[in-house]
């Protein structure tokens, strides 16, 4: 009997592209994914730490795991593992932590299922990251697919633990995501994800300017891709090359992912940002006019250190301003080893949890107003095979989520859907023809 593997992954699209790369490598090595509902001889928690509430998650999702599961040999890795190793090898029932490179040699390391009296800890420090490593996933029953092609980040944002958890900016070599991408779609995938800690700085290190217009002009070349999304952007990404490829190809998905983090510049300038609000909304204007109505969404974070309720009034009006589909709306959290975490003004979570909830709310209102635009339009549909009440849903270009009565035969087909009414978020409608 085969060697039983199960993952879970906390946070970003990048740590689910490398879950599916270390789940290949362990179907490779004779391992059998174990369903949901099934033990597993080995578990593997690929985790974030991107705010003090990821690394609680993870924290907890390792205890209930060896509470329902004591005899499974337990390895954790991501960034979590990477800054606080010890801390969760104080965790009683952990055999093994990998930090955020040493994932991809996981394998040479890990013998095979067995407790351990006390974990075995490799975590290799992040400046020591020569290149940035990936590899054909394995994304089961899913339609779309990630592809790496960066990691690591060059900036200093005086909130941001990812550069210490990442390290520097390295990118996947071009032959390499051309080869990824099309085994993805020779494997049957409609739309390929490319993510990265900070996507556009794609080849930067290399030639000291973005290569990233460059790739998608190669990937869009492999036969058969349906789509390809971008999972994130910085202004300074948004050139007029890049935009003028999206305007002549349909299969980029008009959707952006442009984080702005605060609305007023006073809060920018703190939190060490490199643009200003007028630059941010020069970007968003630049964008619209160019490709016209696209999806965009952003990260905001509330209750950094000294920012006012001025401030923050100053930020909700910015985004009522900004034609954003959907944002992300994070409380402030500090995080051991940044710059903001040794300043003065830390605001009560009291405050930042109010602040969190009245963004949101606006958020909610924006998205509302975005998705009743398409009532009575046809869009096409990337259809997911779950059976959700009688329902089966996708995503159309500009990430907006579509609903018709299930059909089994929709999953994994762009199907065009007309639009009939927007049900908490989600389109309804019916297929056309």
């Amino acid at each position: 009997m085969k060697k039983t593997v199960k993952f879970r992954t906390f946070g970003c699209k990048l740590n689910q592209a490398e879950t599916a790369g270390l789940t290949q490598a362990f179907i490779d090595a004779g391992y059998a994914v174990a369903a949901h509902d099934e033990p597993a001889d080995v578990s593997v928690l690929n985790t974030c730490t991107v705010t003090g509430r990821s690394s609680a998650k993870a924290r907890q999702a390792i205890r209930q795991l060896l509470r329902e599961k004591p005899d499974t040999t337990l390895i954790v890795t991501g960034c979590y593992s990477q800054v606080a190793a010890e801390e969760l090898a104080a965790i009683e029932g952990v055999d093994y932590i990998f930090g955020s490179q040493d994932k991809f040699s996981m394998l040479e390391h890990f013998p095979g299922p067995g407790k351990l009296a006390s974990p075995e800890i490799i975590v290799t420090a992040m400046e020591e990251a020569a290149q940035a490593i990936s590899s054909v996933g394995n994304f089961q029953a899913q339609t779309r697919a990630f592809v790496k092609i960066q990691d690591g980040c060059k900036n200093s944002c005086a909130y941001c633990i990812v550069p210490i958890t990442r390290g520097p900016c390295r990118s996947v070599p071009e032959e390499e995501v051309l080869r990824q991408v099309a085994a993805l779609v020779a494997k049957g995938f409609k739309e390929i994800v490319l993510t990265g800690v900070h996507v556009g700085d794609y080849g930067k290190e290399r030639r000291g300017r973005t290569e990233l217009t460059g790739l998608l002009r190669r990937l869009l070349t492999v036969d058969g891709l349906r789509r390809l999304r971008l999972s994130s952007l910085n202004c300074e990404d948004v050139t007029d090359e890049l935009l003028d490829l999206f305007a002549a190809e349909p299969r980029l998905c008009r959707h952006f992912h442009i984080p702005m983090q605060a609305g007023e510049d006073g809060v920018l300038t703190a939190m060490n940002r490199y643009y200003s609000t007028a630059d941010f909304r020069n970007t968003i204007e630049h964008i619209t006019r160019r490709l016209g109505d696209v999806g965009l969404g952003s990260d905001v974070i509330v209750g950094f250190p000294g920012e006012t309720d001025a401030q923050f009034e100053k930020t909700i009006a910015f985004v009522k301003s900004i034609p954003f589909t959907y944002l992300h709306v994070f409380p402030y959290s500090i995080r051991p080893g940044t710059a903001a975490a040794e300043m003065t003004g830390h605001i009560a979570a009291t405050v930042k949890n109010d602040r969190a909830r009245r963004l949101r709310l606006v958020a909610q209102e924006k998205k509302r107003q975005y998705s009743a635009r398409f009532i009575g339009q046809t869009v096409d549909v990337l259809f997911e095979g779950r059976n959700q009440n009688g329902r089966i849903s996708g995503l159309t270009s500009e990430y907006v989520r579509v609903s018709v009565p299930f059909d089994a035969a929709l999953d994994n087909r762009i199907v065009k859907v007309r639009v009939g009414a927007s049900v908490q978020d989600v389109l309804h409608g019916e297929v056309v023809g």
